[in-house]
């Protein structure tokens, strides 16, 4: 396998272009990028008042701040966006999403908190410094694989309002660094593949919970809201495709996530020939 990595460097250190082969030629990649990241540490309290409950939000988030070309730091920005915040972001520009976000995170508890607060306050004012009224929210992201013009993301998201615990969560988006697009699974796989590849996570399953069968894992409680299927919530290494599931997704919350490798090798036959955005890790 071929191994060429993208130049990816943080804003402030040297811009380079980086090499690959091509046609057993050595030429500049158009796919450089330079990335940025924001940092946002914010507490807000009811009605300002420290002695109230709060909203903790933190940030560190990646983005790309230069491209070769336009369009493939939009495409990439867009994509991240849109995994980061949801669909009603993804006209607005990174920068922008993240601060109109805080804000309506911060409306969000005063609305749900607010009067909450208030009611219980009057009913009975010793109970008001609960933990339970606290809001809490940490997101961090980074690009976690740069090989052949192939770039993985990941989004971590750990949010608590007040429950018995939070909420951790992960997402992964894939580009094609060529050209800013999000690789999916129809990209790397060909025909009806998605049988067997269940059947591949199946069985990989199967192993990590150290279990025979199907009825095996549903005993222990797996597919009880939702059948298991091949999700494009994945990221790949050099050797693997590796399926992430968030807690609740397939599994209950005592299972935690679930990250099912497959190596590529074992799919090989699924693999698409034509085109693949891979195909040079997969060599």
């Amino acid at each position: 396998m071929k191994k060429n990595r993208i130049s990816i460097f943080a804003v402030g250190i040297l811009f380079l272009t980086g090499l690959i082969s091509c046609a057993g030629k050595n030429e500049k990649s158009a796919a450089s990028l330079v990335t940025d990241s924001l940092h946002i540490s914010k507490s807000v309290h009811l009605d300002n008042d420290t002695a109230k409950p709060y909203a903790d939000f933190k940030a560190n988030l990646v983005y790309v701040k230069q491209a070769a070309k336009p369009y493939i730091k939009d495409s990439i920005n867009k994509a991240i966006t849109v995994a980061t915040f949801g669909d009603e972001y993804q006209t607005i520009p990174f920068e922008q999403a993240v601060d109109s976000f805080k804000n309506s995170y911060f409306t969000q508890f005063n609305d749900e908190v607010g009067p909450t607060y208030k009611q219980d306050f009057q009913e009975n004012p010793t109970q008001t410094k609960l933990r339970w009224y606290n809001y809490t929210k940490v997101m961090k992201s980074n690009f976690i694989f740069n090989e052949n013009d192939v770039l993985s993301y990941r989004v971590n998201i750990t949010d608590n309002t007040g429950g018995a615990h939070g909420m951790h969560e992960s997402y992964f988006l894939n580009f094609n660094a060529l050209t800013g697009k999000v690789i999916h699974l129809d990209d790397i796989f060909t025909g009806d593949y998605e049988p067997a590849l269940t059947q591949q996570l199946l069985a990989e399953l199967e192993h990590m919970m150290k279990v025979k069968t199907e009825k095996d894992l549903e005993d222990l409680g797996f597919f009880a809201s939702d059948s298991l299927a091949p999700t494009e919530n994945f990221y790949v290494t050099e050797k693997e495709i590796c399926f992430y599931y968030n807690i609740y997704e397939i599994a209950p919350y005592a299972v935690g996530s679930l990250n099912v490798k497959i190596p590529f090798d074992a799919v090989r036959e699924m693999l698409n020939t034509n085109h693949n955005p891979l195909a040079e890790i997969l060599e």
